[in-house]
Parts: structure tokens; sequence; C-alpha cells
């Protein structure tokens, strides 16, 4: 039936498939194929996926990729978001990184740093660095941020250089718990990578608490990135999945303007301390009913565990 769909379809310009898991495989493929955007979702464990799209500018994949994969091509693509909550052992995202190296907007998940950081280690020669050359902007989705995550981090920007950067998002979970069985699987990186930001200008991260490890990430950030205008820090909501910037409306603005709470002012004094590469970086922290909407990814996203992924374009 998808054949038909695609053969019969001549001016079929935007696809989504959601939730079908009884496909065997998915060919996204013809002579006459006019597609510019594909979206899959919850429709690639054990399924074979095959794309050749001369057109295809923009690019979504939610799911576990076990199965075979084929890129063909793509060349014309933009934009990519490869997301998996759940690591699996044998995902090849280092193949299929080097395949979308030339898109210059790009989400990854936590899932996807980890397998990369752990190819570094046994395989540094053979397949590093990825150079994403076009890469302008990127969004890394987290699902913890302990040391190994920190590392996965550290590993991406050492090995894949992307040196015209300009947006970076990392977007951490709301209720964060870190994954179960992933403490030895990564060596811990004692001392962050020498990496230069050379025309990174906005770093937001969002549900941000403080932490020691998100600390350390923020200065990595800072002491690297020597144009950098603006790191916007979004803090942590409760523990509300569905709240998005209209709550605004509630009237949660009001009350915020009673203060700042003590733990906020301690954090941006600690914020405050360290040493930033850009003279002109300015640090905004803010509660997360303050945050501007206008500074928001390419890929809206948000991470749910055992959840269909919400994809909205900006």
């Amino acid at each position: 039936m998808l054949q038909i769909i695609l053969l019969n379809s001549p001016f079929l310009e935007s696809l989504i498939l959601r939730n079908c898991a009884l496909l065997v495989d998915i060919k996204i493929s013809g002579p006459d194929i006019r597609l510019r955007s594909l979206t899959l979702v919850g429709c690639l464990p054990g399924t074979e996926l095959e794309i050749s799209a001369p057109n295809l500018q923009s690019l979504i994949l939610y799911g576990r990729l076990s199965a075979p994969y084929h890129f063909n091509n793509i060349s014309a693509l933009v934009d990519a978001h490869i997301c998996s909550t759940t690591r699996v052992t044998d995902n090849d995202y280092v193949t299929l990184l080097t395949d979308l190296a030339h898109v210059k907007i790009l989400t990854l998940s936590s899932a996807a740093l980890m397998d990369l950081a752990l190819a570094t280690e046994y395989d540094d020669d053979e397949y590093f660095p990825i150079q994403l050359q076009n890469l302008q902007e990127l969004q890394i989705a987290m699902d913890s941020i302990s040391e190994e995550h920190l590392t996965c981090i550290f590993a991406f920007f050492e090995h894949c250089p992307s040196p015209f950067l300009e947006k970076l998002f990392i977007q951490l979970l709301v209720d964060m718990e870190d994954p179960i069985g992933v403490a030895d699987t990564v060596t811990i990186a004692k001392i962050a990578p020498d990496v230069a930001f050379n025309h990174l200008k906005l770093i937001k991260i969002s549900n941000f608490r403080g932490s020691i490890t998100e600390l350390r990430l923020v200065k990595f950030l800072l002491e690297n990135s020597i144009v950098l205008e603006s790191l916007v820090l979004v803090a942590s909501q409760a523990s509300d999945h569905t709240k998005r910037c209209d709550d605004r409306e509630l009237g949660l603005a009001a009350e915020a303007k009673q203060g700042d709470s003590l733990a906020m002012r301690i954090l941006r004094g600690q914020l405050s301390l360290i040493p930033k590469a850009s003279a002109e970086a300015c640090i905004v922290l803010h509660e997360f009913f303050e945050d501007d909407c206008n500074l928001n990814p390419t890929h809206r996203i948000v991470c749910r565990e055992n959840d269909v992924q919400t994809f909205d374009r900006a």
C-alpha cells in the first residue's frame, strides 16, 4: 500500500508514518518522487528502511534503528531529527551520522551520543572524525546529565567537529533519572576536550537545575565559545510534562515578580564566577514560566520515556 501511494502520488511532498509497527520494510523511493518532508514515529523496530529521495529536505526518525537502513540519495537534506529514548547497543549511529554529515540542522538523543562515545573508544581511527561542516544548529535531547552522559557530550564535540555551529540547544528531561546499567559503559572524562566554537552565538539549556555536572557543561561551553552572545538557562519546572509557553496566561509570571528564591540567587552567583571566552556573552537564568518562546530550536520536542514523541515545527 505504501508503494502504491508513493507511485501514484507524484506531487506528494509530506509523508508521516506513525506507529505503523507491522511494516516489515519501509522503502521511500521512486523515479519521480518529490517528497520534501518525511516523519517516521514508532515504526522502526525490526523494520528495514531505505530512502532515496533527491528532494527530501526534512527527516524525522523516532524509534530504534535496529534493522538495516540505506540512504541512497538525500543530498538535499537540510534538517534531521534522530531520536530514541531507549539506548540499543547494536545501533549504528556512526554510519547514520556520517550519512547525515551535510545537514544544517540536527537533533540527536543521548542514546546516539552514548553509542558515538563508545565507538570513539574502539574505532577512533577508522570512523572519526566525522566532519559536520554545514551544521549551524544542534539540539541534544538528554535523558540524563550524569558523568557518563557528560562524557558523551564531550566526545561528540571532540570527534564530530562542527566549526560553523551557531546555535546549540540542550533539552533535559523534567523528571530526570539516570538510566540503569550505563554507569560502567563509558570512561568518565576527567578533563574536558580542547574544542573551539568559533561561530557559536546562542546556547540554551532547558530544565536546568544547577547540578555539578550541569555546571561543568556550562563551564566547558563558556570557556570555548569565543563569540558567544547569549547563554540562556531555563530552570526546571516542577514535574508537569504538559506545561508549555502558554502557561504565562495562568498568572505564574506575576508570581515570579515577588523575587527570586534563595536557590536561584545562589545559582546566579555560581554562574557569574565561571570564566568566559567571550567578553560579550550574557548569561540569563530564567524560571520555566519566564521562558522566551522566540528562542526555540527548529525541532520542538518533548522527551518522554515509553511515549510517542510530539513533534512541532517552529
